[in-house]
């Protein structure tokens, strides 16, 4: 399951990529939003060993992941897709995308 829910992150982020490219910046929001809830849930499945739904997701990423909760909360908002909110958000993902790889807060 955790290789299956990184290899979705990358499609979500390669998919994004091409979407900023192409200047679809609302597109690109959309796969960068999926990227990072599916980050979130493979924190969960890794630390917790089960998936949850979307809605509950972000109290669990509240209290053991607070960094990628305020992303989530900063960027959930927006309601204008340009080109430099949406550049901040790929960003971010870019920065997070280590977290798949490093050990976990469990262990």
């Amino acid at each position: 399951m955790e290789a299956a829910l990184i290899e979705k992150f990358s499609h979500y982020l390669r998919r994004g990529d091409s979407y900023f490219k192409e200047r679809r910046f609302e597109d690109a929001y959309d796969s960068y939003m999926d990227g990072l809830y599916t980050l979130g849930a493979y924190l969960m499945y890794r630390d917790m060993g089960m998936l949850i739904p979307q809605r509950e997701l972000t109290g669990f990423l509240e209290s053991r992941y607070p960094e990628i909760y305020d992303i989530i909360l900063r960027f959930s908002s927006l309601s204008h897709f340009e080109e430099e909110s949406v550049r901040a958000l790929r960003d971010e993902l870019q920065r997070l995308r280590g977290v798949m790889t490093s050990p976990s807060s469990e262990g």
